[in-house]
């Protein structure tokens, strides 16, 4: 900081032409002229203020002397925003509401604080089974979340009120459900029936899930024997030309067949004289209507006639009873 000198301080002194030298800490003068005639000019420095600085709004200055320096330095010393300011280390939301941007005072390699602005980027990839929900309105939270609105199982995706059988637990069916606005899986055992007194211990096997226990053949007399609902699922397949295959993809309720033993031998007769072979099946003696959904791998679906067992009876072998397959597109 300088100051006028007093009379009795004041000096003369003289300078070689084009020579440069400081008046004081503010002003710096040139020696100028020819041909014998000469003049000095300084030229002052001016001192910044306050309200020159463009930032002046996004910080709190203070002013420091500087020794041997004409004007002083202006510090930032803590960070604004309007007419709040802030230390090293706080953070303030964004003053036009933008919920995922904020501001932070830090400090800059320099050792003077800065205020730095940070935005959120929100992440709006969900897995398959989610969707994106934006946060509410009045909710102070930048980002929303994945919301679960399906089932998932090995990658496979099932939407609310879907049934599957489980690759996880091969044991149970599962169905997808909503409880207290909560997506959840939920599983059922599979139901075993009883296997027959009379089934021979060689012919008892596991389904095809592992579950539960059957007899390979139904031992006994030939009865209508009700396909377990599991085992229905593509068991109609036929190829229709320009269609591809088509398969029933749902299970079918109540799907009945003809199972059971029949009186097969093979004796010697003395008419013949020489072994006969006998053999009867088990074959449908009456049959219901009935009509099926296929769905084709054109991805049109075709309506499928068939007759199911009604009554069994032991016939003899190659005489069969009647079945029908009418297929119709549908339009």
């Amino acid at each position: 900081m300088e100051r006028k000198l007093k009379p009795e301080e004041q000096y003369s002194r003289e300078y070689e032409p084009d020579s440069t030298w400081p008046d004081g800490l503010c002003r710096n003068c040139t020696c100028t002229g020819s041909n014998g005639k000469f003049t000095f000019n300084c030229r002052v420095e001016i001192c910044p203020k306050l309200s020159d600085f463009i930032d002046k709004d996004d910080y709190v200055r203070v002013e420091e002397n500087v020794a041997g320096a004409c004007c002083p330095k202006f510090r930032r010393l803590r960070c604004k925003q309007g007419d709040q300011s802030y230390n090293v280390g706080d953070s303030w939301p964004s003053p036009d509401g933008d919920k995922c941007k904020k501001y932070k005072c830090v400090t800059a390699p320099n050792g003077e604080v800065q205020k730095v602005e940070q935005t959120t980027t929100c992440k709006k990839d969900c897995p398959p089974f989610a969707e994106y929900v934006e946060p509410a309105s009045d909710s102070p939270e930048c980002c929303g979340h994945c919301k679960v609105v399906a089932c998932e199982e090995n990658g496979q995706v099932f939407q609310v009120g879907v049934k599957w059988n489980s690759t996880e637990k091969p044991c149970y069916e599962a169905e997808c459900i909503e409880k207290k606005d909560q997506i959840q899986t939920l599983f059922i055992k599979r139901e075993c029936l009883p296997i027959p007194d009379t089934c021979p211990k060689e012919d008892i096997i596991f389904d095809d899930f592992g579950c539960c226990k059957k007899c390979r053949f139904i031992p006994g007399i030939c009865v209508p024997m009700r396909v377990p609902k599991a085992e229905t699922v593509n068991f109609f397949k036929m190829y229709e030309r320009g269609r591809g295959t088509c398969t029933n993809k749902k299970p079918i309720a109540h799907l009945v067949e003809c199972r059971g033993h029949c009186k097969s031998s093979t004796v010697y007769s003395p008419k013949e004289d020489n072994f006969v072979s006998s053999c009867d099946c088990c074959t449908a003696s009456g049959s219901d209507k009935r009509e099926i959904l296929l769905d084709c791998e054109d991805g049109s679906q075709l309506k499928k006639t068939f007759y199911q067992p009604k009554d069994c009876v032991c016939t003899a072998c190659g005489q069969y009873g009647k079945e029908i397959l009418l297929p119709t597109p549908l339009k």
